[in-house]
């Protein structure tokens, strides 16, 4: 895997998933500077397919993605919009990539410090998890 990426493995099915940075982890970027693109996979570990998810599907690298933007909530550095899945998910493989910026040190202070908010597929609870673990 590169360094840019790195598996979330959640302790249940998931049926959504928002990424954020937390406010201390400010960086310096703007809108489509990066995105992150993923690879999804069920509770076997089979890799499922872009259409299980609601984001977008790049050219670029054939994956679905989401821009990382700036957030208006306090506390929040930045986020995504919420990504859905049907089926439900287990893992994700998180790949940032730098797409209008190519500063690399932004890039990797973002890898290292981005959180998915991932929401149950049975109780609808949520969980946030540290991607970089």
């Amino acid at each position: 895997m590169p360094e840019n990426s790195h598996r979330a493995v959640f302790p249940f099915e998931v049926s959504s998933i928002s990424l954020f940075l937390p406010g201390e982890a400010s960086v310096p970027f703007q809108f489509r500077d990066f995105l992150v693109s993923f690879r999804f996979f069920d509770a076997h570990g089979v890799e499922l397919p872009p259409t299980v998810c609601s984001a977008p599907v790049t050219e670029a690298f054939n994956e679905p993605f989401v821009y990382l933007k700036e957030s208006g909530v306090e506390g929040v550095f930045l986020e995504t919009n919420m990504t859905r899945f049907n089926p439900y998910i287990k893992a994700v493989d998180l790949t940032v990539h730098p797409w209008k910026s190519k500063n690399l040190s932004v890039l990797e202070l973002i890898t290292d410090s981005i959180y998915a908010h991932a929401v149950t597929a049975e109780s609808k609870e949520s969980l946030v998890w540290k991607v970089a673990q």
